[in-house]
This record gives structure tokens, C-alpha cells and sequence, in this order.
């Protein structure tokens, strides 16, 4: 009877787990095979452009990759880049040859490997019995959700796991090196670095960097620097501060979201925060990530003290970059199977059993696939957010447990780490301050958008109105905005198909509509059809059309008579340059903006011999000439943004038309020759534009 006993809670154990697993097969990986889902297209969209040799400099454009999908036919609505690193497309680069599906399928089955390996690490990681891990594992919906998704956090979990049972071997450089690959997959895991820097493991440490700087270079390799300077010096930043996807969307329930709808009005996602004060995000943004992290640091251990201790730090540094994530989707969630692991198996051995079901509710509560409480507006944001202060809760509760058996610091060891860490928060606030400066001047012009449309682009005068591109939930439309109503202006005849691009002369629309390839078709029954062609543009005597065309992986530019029965074409560009955009300055002279392999976008005048003559000396993009023909627009890259500038044609006088540190893309003419239309991400998120108009001619 004793030994029945004894074992019964191992029987119980076991046949729970069993249970467990079993509905987590049944119920995720026949759905996941069936479909794409959303994730998986990003990754492999772009390891597949790659492998094809399609310059990828502009692959984090929302529109230019929706365009590159639609021509793939790859089964997925919206698909999108940001801010994903470039370096973690390449996880699917060996599978990106075979249709997409079938490299889903392929990719499942590397996760079910991984899986098996996760679940045989653990328990020699954290202590934790096998039966026990395994129902932690079987437990989180975010996982599943990384199964259907196709995303690749259990790769970053497995290999997180690995560098901490590295570290227990005391295999510091082993531990480095995989902490780098996480690292390289996903920022954030570079906080892993204090953990070395803390114990002075600078062999580790080195590791890590190596690591890194070695996967950047492969990257480049692969992919282009022009990629990864576009990553670097705008996905990253905005990223950092929680702009990189939508920021006032409560789904993320991040620290920075709830900052944001407090603390930023916005007239279209949020008009009614608690209070329009953004200096208060810009200091407690930072503030409030070094309250939760600083307790961390200064709890890990100078000394190698235990398996047990180690992982427990480790579990801190994970949970509490959890809870300071600026884009977390709920399958960033599959990363706490470790912490909650390492807290469990520590309190298990300990018999400390109630802090050990407080910990089971915190993982439940972080796990929970229905945390969509309806948003509020003002302080009401504060209880819309329950999964954060689950994550919070958990960061506390590994504080309290590595607190528990401290050892002694030397006094000089908390003063550096106190300074360095109080010094980053302070230069966090002044740069989040000075950012700030002139960051809101565009809601001014800004045109009123309704609230179904996520994305503003391309900008158009028609008529009285103004004619665009719209991202909704149903994809790319042309939209024409009047009296505060986007209205569709034409249904695509298959409802997959999106319209990326439109331009518009007398009172006509030219618009592309894409799927296998890209068409134009035009609201005048004058006006042909144009196969394999997109982004039109329509010269200012509404005779000429030119379009680019996609010709060994980069865009070239033709031009073509409009309202006539002649069908022949010109190609004015040639690969390996690759054009942007255009815009015509007679019906026989473009200024276009195009780059050469490697370098950045410069604005150039194209005749129709094909010469080329450089036209403004700085990195710049967007270029529209006034219907006068005496005024170029354009935006210049400066500080990491792009900022509208004018040119006078005449005088060749450059002059800057507004100096903030977000991105005014896109101007196009009203026909008074005065007033500019122009997209702008203002005050919004990454690229995530809506329509701005402004007199910038006296």
C-alpha cells in the first residue's frame, strides 16, 4: 500500500501529461498544416526572393512585398516584414525552393523534432521530472499558436535552453555563441549578455558578439546591406519604442502600448487618451523598464553558486525581457515554458507549494488565449492589460526567490551597475524628449480617416477628392477619401486580388491591380489595359504613361502612348539598376529615383535615350513634379527619416519643407501648383501612413 502511494501522484502525473498531449496534437497540427496562416509567408517570402536574386533593399515596404506575395500566389492575405530581423528569414532558407506550403509542412516537422528535444532538455535544465515539463509544455497556447503561425520561437526557445545548460556545464564560450544566435534571431535575447558580464564571463561574452557580428555578415551576404541598413536605422529604432507595429493596439499588451493610449493622442487610433502629455511616455517608458530590470541584475550572483541558481537567473532575465517586449504577439509567450520551468522545478524541490500554484496561475494567466478584453479609452486602458501584469507578477515573483538566498555584493560592484543602468535610463528620456520635438506638427494637415482603413498610401488629387491606397482587413483597395468617407472605387472581380499603386489625369484613375502579375486598368474606357506593369504614373498632358516592370529581380521603367491604338512600348532602364519611382517632367524627360547595386536611392533625370544625370546629391525618394512643372517634391533620408524637401527647377534652389524625426513619403500636386498631398507615419507607427495635405507654395 506504502508504495502505491508513493507513486500514485507519478501515475497521476503521467496520464495527465499523456492526456494533455494528446489534445495538443489533435488540436494544432492538423490545422496548422492545412494553412499558412499568417507568419510564415514573411520568413519565407523573403528567404525565397533571396534565393530568386530579387533585390530585397526594400523588402520592410509593406507594399512592395504585398506586391512580390500576390505574384507568388502564396495564400496569405497581408503579409509584411516589420520588424522582424533580417537574419531570421534565413532560418527557411534551405526549404524556400519548395512551394510554400509544402515548406510549412516541412517546417512543422522540424518543430515536432524540436519539440521532443525541448521536452528532454528541460528536465536536466531545470530539475523539473519529465511528466511535470511535459505538462508545462502542453499547457501553452502560445506555442500552438507558434505551431499554426509557422513562427520559429520554439528554435529561439530550444536554443535558449541549450546556452543555459551550457552555462550549468560551465561551457561559457558554448553558451555565448547560442545566446548569439538568439540574439541574432530576436533582439532582445542580447540581455543575456549582463548574465556574462555579471560573472564575469568575458569569454562568453566575446562568444556572444562574435556570434552576432558572424550571423550579421551571413545575413548581408545573403540578403543585401541595403536590407539591413533599412532594418538598422529605422525598423530597429521604432521598434524599440514600440512603433514598429500599430502602438496604440491593446492585443500586444505591452508596457509601451499602454504608455501610448495613456499619454499620446492620435486622431485616429486614439482620441481620447487620459491625458496629451507624450514627455510623461518618453520618462516612464524607460523609467518603469529600469524598475523591473534593475532588481534582476543586481540579484544574479557574481560567483557559479548551483544548476539550481543558475537557471533561476536565467529565468529572470527571460521573464523580465518578457515583460518589457515593445511587440509582443501572444506566441513570444512560448519563451516563458523555460522561466516557468526553472521556478517550478526550484519551488518543487523546496516543497514550497503555494508560491508553487501562484506561479501555475501566473503561467495560466500569460497563456490565456482570450485576453481580448474590449479597449477603453483614458485610465480605462489599465485594466485592459491583465496578461502584462501576469508577466510583471512573474518577474517579481523570480526577484523574490533569487532574493531569498543573496549573496553578498561588494558595495563598488552596486554603484557601477546602478550607474550604468541609471545612466542608460537617463540618456532612454533625453533622447525620447528631443525625439519628440516636431513629431506631431503633420496632425495639422492631416486629412480625417475613417477608422476601418489601417493605412494610408499613395495619394492622389481627383477632382475635389483624394484618391488612395487603403489597407483594411480586406486588403489593398484604391479609396477615394471625401467628406471624412473612404469609399472603394472599384471591387477587383476576384476579392484576393489587391490594387497597390493608382495615379489619376483629368479626372480619370490609372489603378494596378495584382495577383499573378501586376495590370493596370483604368476607370476611362479610352484608356487599354497594360499587362505586366505597375506603379503608373500619367504625364501632365495626359499623353504618355510610364510604369516599371520587374526584369532579373529589379524594377525597370517604360513608357507607352495613352489613347491610341499603338501598343508598343519603350524601355528606358536597364538591370542592374533598379528604379524606385518616377515622375515626368515633359512627356519625353522623367526624374526618377533608382539605386545601383548596394548603394542607397538617389534622385536622377532620365531622357529617353536612357542617360542618366544625377539631380540632388543627398539619398532621396518620391520625386513629383508640380503640374507647372516649376517644383520638384521629394523626400530626403535624413537622421534615419524621410522628410519632404522642394526643389525649384528653375533656380535649381533645394529647400527643406519640414524637419521631423518620422517619414513624409509620397507627395503628390493638387492642380493649383501650391498644395502638396503626401502620406505621412507621423505620431502613428512604422510606415503605417495616413494622408497629410499642405500648402507649401505661397
Amino acid at each position: 500500500m506504502t508504495a502505491f502511494t508513493e507513486t500514485r501522484p507519478q501515475w497521476i502525473q503521467r496520464v495527465l501529461f499523456g492526456l494533455l498531449a494528446a489534445y495538443f496534437v489533435v488540436a494544432t497540427f492538423p490545422p496548422a498544416w492545412k494553412k499558412l496562416n499568417s507568419d510564415f509567408p514573411n520568413y519565407y517570402l523573403t528567404a525565397r526572393l533571396a534565393r530568386e536574386h530579387v533585390d530585397t533593399a526594400r523588402a520592410y515596404e509593406w507594399i512592395w512585398i504585398e506586391r512580390e506575395k500576390d505574384h507568388r500566389v502564396i495564400d496569405q492575405r497581408i503579409v509584411g516584414l516589420v520588424p522582424i530581423t533580417p537574419f531570421s528569414t534565413l532560418l527557411v532558407w534551405p526549404i524556400a525552393s519548395f512551394p510554400s506550403l509544402e515548406a510549412k509542412h516541412i517546417w512543422i516537422v522540424f518543430n515536432g523534432a524540436l519539440l521532443i528535444a525541448l521536452l528532454l532538455m528541460l528536465p536536466r535544465v531545470t530539475g523539473l521530472p519529465l511528466p511535470q515539463a511535459g505538462i508545462l509544455i502542453a499547457l501553452s497556447y502560445p506555442l500552438r499558436f507558434n505551431f499554426l503561425l509557422g513562427q520559429y520561437y520554439l528554435f529561439l526557445l530550444v536554443i535558449l535552453t541549450a546556452a543555459c545548460w551550457a552555462d550549468q556545464q560551465k561551457r561559457g564560450m558554448l553558451a555565448g555563441c547560442l545566446v548569439g544566435i538568439a540574439a541574432a534571431l530576436k533582439v532582445f535575447p542580447i540581455i543575456v549578455i549582463v548574465y556574462f558580464l555579471r560573472k564575469r564571463h568575458w569569454k562568453a561574452a566575446l562568444a556572444c558578439g562574435i556570434t552576432v557580428l558572424a550571423a550579421l555578415c551571413l545575413s548581408i551576404a545573403v540578403l543585401g546591406l541595403p536590407m539591413h541598413r533599412t532594418y538598422a536605422l529605422q525598423v530597429l529604432p521604432w521598434t524599440l519604442r514600440g512603433e514598429g507595429l500599430p502602438s496604440f493596439a491593446l492585443g500586444s499588451s505591452s508596457l509601451s502600448t499602454v504608455l501610448h493610449r495613456l499619454f499620446i493622442y492620435e486622431p485616429q487610433w486614439n482620441q481620447h487618451p487620459a491625458v496629451h502629455a507624450p514627455w510623461l511616455f518618453a520618462v516612464l517608458h524607460p523609467a518603469l523598464q529600469l524598475l523591473l530590470l534593475l532588481p534582476v541584475v543586481l540579484l544574479i550572483s557574481r560567483e557559479y553558486l548551483s544548476p539550481d541558481r543558475a537557471a533561476l537567473e536565467w529565468a529572470a532575465l527571460i521573464a523580465v525581457s518578457l515583460a518589457l517586449s515593445t511587440s509582443p504577439g501572444s506566441y513570444l509567450f512560448t519563451l516563458a515554458i523555460l522561466p516557468v520551468a526553472a521556478i517550478c522545478g526550484h519551488l518543487w524541490r523546496a516543497r514550497s507549494f503555494a508560491l508553487l500554484l501562484l506561479t501555475l496561475a501566473l503561467y495560466l494567466a500569460i497563456n490565456h488565449a482570450n485576453w481580448h478584453i474590449q479597449p477603453r479609452e483614458g485610465w480605462g486602458t489599465l485594466i485592459c492589460v491583465p496578461r502584462l501584469y501576469a508577466l510583471i507578477l512573474l518577474t517579481l515573483l523570480i526577484s523574490f526567490l533569487l532574493s531569498r538566498h543573496r549573496p553578498r555584493m561588494q558595495r563598488v560592484d552596486q554603484i557601477v551597475w546602478l550607474t550604468a543602468l541609471s545612466g542608460a535610463t537617463v540618456l532612454s528620456i533625453f533622447f525620447g524628449i528631443r525625439h519628440q520635438r516636431h513629431l506631431f506638427d503633420d496632425y495639422a494637415y492631416r486629412l480625417p480617416m475613417p477608422g476601418d482603413v489601417l493605412m494610408a498610401s499613395h495619394p492622389a488629387a481627383y477632382g475635389g477628392d483624394t484618391a488612395f491606397v487603403g489597407l483594411s482587413t480586406d486588403g489593398y483597395r484604391a479609396m477615394t477619401l471625401a467628406s471624412n468617407r473612404s469609399v472603394t472605387l472599384a471591387q477587383p472581380t476576384d476579392q484576393s486580388t489587391d490594387q497597390l499603386s493608382l495615379t489619376t489625369s483629368a479626372g480619370q484613375i490609372l489603378a494596378e491591380d495584382v495577383s499573378l502579375s501586376s495590370t493596370l486598368h483604368s476607370s476611362s474606357p479610352g484608356w487599354p489595359s497594360i499587362p505586366d506593369a505597375e506603379s503608373p504614373i500619367i504625364s501632365a498632358d495626359g499623353t504618355t504613361v510610364a510604369y516599371l516592370r520587374q526584369i532579373d529581380g529589379r524594377k525597370q521603367l517604360f513608357v507607352r502612348s495613352l489613347g491610341t491604338t499603338d501598343a508598343s512600348e519603350q524601355q528606358l532602364t536597364y538591370p542592374p539598376f533598379n528604379v524606385y519611382e518616377a515622375t515626368f517632367l515633359t512627356a519625353n524627360d522623367l526624374v526618377i529615383s533608382g539605386t545601383h547595386p548596394g548603394l542607397s536611392p538617389m534622385l536622377y533625370r532620365l531622357g529617353r535615350a536612357g542617360t542618366l544625370t544625377r539631380l540632388v546629391d543627398e539619398e532621396a525618394r518620391y520625386p513629383s513634379t508640380s503640374p507647372d512643372g516649376r517644383w520638384l517634391a521629394f523626400s530626403e533620408f535624413v537622421n534615419g527619416n524621410w522628410n519632404l524637401h522642394l526643389l525649384d527647377l528653375q533656380s535649381g534652389a533645394q529647400k527643406r519643407i519640414a524637419d521631423v524625426p518620422c517619414n513624409q513619403v509620397q507627395p503628390a500636386w493638387e492642380a493649383d501648383a501650391k498644395t502638396l498631398l503626401y502620406a505621412t507615419d507621423c505620431g502613428r507607427a512604422l510606415w503605417f501612413t495616413a494622408i497629410a495635405r499642405r500648402q507649401i507654395i505661397p
